[in-house]
C-alpha cells in the first residue's frame, strides 16, 4: 500500500515519513495506514511551504478584489 499527503497542489508519497494507524471505532479494526502531518523539516520544506502559502493568499485576495470590482461594475 501507498500513502501518501497533499502538499502544495502534489501527492507526496510517504516513503521514510512516519505513518499511523486509524481506527474503525464499532469494530477496533485498522482501516488504513495514514501519513503524519508532523515530520522532520528542512528550511527548504519551511521555505517551499511559506512560497505557497504566500503564493495561495495572495491568489485569493486577487480573486476577492476582482469580483468586488466586478460588482461595483455591475450595480
Amino acid at each position: 500500500m501507498t500513502t501518501t499527503m497533499f502538499i502544495d497542489g502534489d501527492w507526496t508519497d510517504a516513503d521514510r515519513r512516519p505513518t499511523f494507524a486509524t481506527y474503525d471505532p464499532a469494530t477496533g479494526m485498522v482501516l488504513e495506514q495514514v501519513l503524519e502531518g508532523t515530520f522532520e523539516v528542512t528550511a527548504e520544506d519551511v521555505e517551499a511551504a511559506v512560497r505557497a502559502a504566500d503564493r495561495a493568499y495572495w491568489d485569493h485576495v486577487a480573486e476577492v478584489f476582482g469580483r468586488r470590482c466586478s460588482a461595483s461594475w455591475t450595480a
